[in-house]
């Protein structure tokens, strides 16, 4: 009997972590040529999406509108010229109305004159009479408007503002800087992010400035709307993949990168491993006896059943015993 270090062509199957750029556990990229078409998808969660989509944020859930077809008092307090006019003075409605609107809000003095001169200065708002709440990653808001004034910078100005106090203080998000634009026009405005997570009110505000010039038409609102922010996935480390894809080794549902960032988990030597996941342990394991093999026969081979997880290097070591021939 004699003994002896042999490679007998086991093959040896690891759980090992492989982190390409940044994604997850084995999760890699390739690099495509153009003119064979376009390239696959990343979708780590397989859910029929870009993971860049999935973290992307976008519009999300409708917290409040209006299209002014109701009483103006139901979700407004109304100021100054501000009422619902219904096709009196401006004849024709925003373009995605299909059919019409019956109304909209107008800062005029509606049918018997249809503009906002008063023969003194004038301001009015109009303003949410109720408050939402924006999510944590903000929103926006979108209207419809039309606005005739004297187009002269210092007067006729028209503001959109928003509060986050219940109307005591108002910051404008949107300056016309007193511009005639007597043409529908769709606005998107975003809140600022100071706004994120806060319960908020918007108004819009006109003001003639002075008592001169004011024979026009005035300000229009339609379809007024706010909207919430939102995304598929959380990306707590903005590496651009979802956290439900990116290493989570003590099954916290939150990524290592994160939970160590956040002091969720402690990482004494500094590996970049939540400590509670580090580990020296010896796996021993031992073949089953197999039966004679030389040059004229295949090699045999042997799976290590269930290995534990290994997120650094690996030692392997193999020991063979066995009857070698004296051939």
């Amino acid at each position: 009997m004699k003994q002896g270090i042999l490679v007998i062509g086991t093959v040896l199957s690891l759980a090992l972590f492989c982190e390409v750029s940044g994604r997850a556990a084995g999760d890699i990229s390739p690099s495509f040529d153009s003119t064979k078409g376009p390239d696959p998808i990343v979708d780590c969660n397989s859910n029929g999406q870009d993971d860049s989509k999935d973290v992307a944020i976008g519009r999300g859930s409708r917290l409040f509108s209006d299209d002014f077809d109701d009483k103006l008092e139901d979700k407004w307090i109304a100021t100054g010229l501000w009422h619902l006019e219904e096709y009196d003075c401006l004849a024709d409605a925003p373009p995605d109305q299909d059919p019409p609107s019956k109304s909209r809000a107008a800062y005029n003095k509606g049918k018997d004159d249809c503009t906002y001169n008063t023969g003194a200065r004038n301001y009015g708002v109009l303003e949410m009479n109720t408050s939402v709440t924006l999510p944590s990653l903000g929103g926006e808001i979108e209207w419809w408007n039309w606005i005739e004034t004297e187009d002269l910078p210092g007067v006729d100005t028209w503001l959109v503002q928003v509060s986050d106090d219940n109307g005591a203080t108002w910051k404008t998000i949107l300056d016309g800087q007193s511009k005639s634009e007597p043409t529908w026009t769709q606005y998107v405005v975003p809140f600022p992010p100071e706004y994120n997570g806060k319960q908020v009110k918007v108004r819009f505000f006109f003001d003639t400035r002075d008592k001169y010039s004011n024979d026009f038409g005035g300000w229009y609102i339609d379809s007024f709307a706010i909207y919430g922010y939102d995304r598929y996935s959380e990306d707590c480390d903005s590496n651009g993949v979802p956290d439900e894809c990116d290493p989570d080794c003590n099954a916290n549902g939150i990524p290592d990168e994160c939970d160590l960032t956040t002091g969720t988990s402690t990482d004494c030597n500094g590996n970049g491993i939540p400590d509670e996941c580090d580990a020296n342990d010896e796996v021993t394991t031992t073949s089953p006896k197999f039966e004679p093999f030389d040059a004229d026969h295949s090699p045999v081979s042997w799976t290590v059943p269930h290995p534990a997880p290994a997120r650094s290097s690996v030692r392997l070591r193999l020991t063979a015993q066995g009857t070698l021939g004296t051939s």
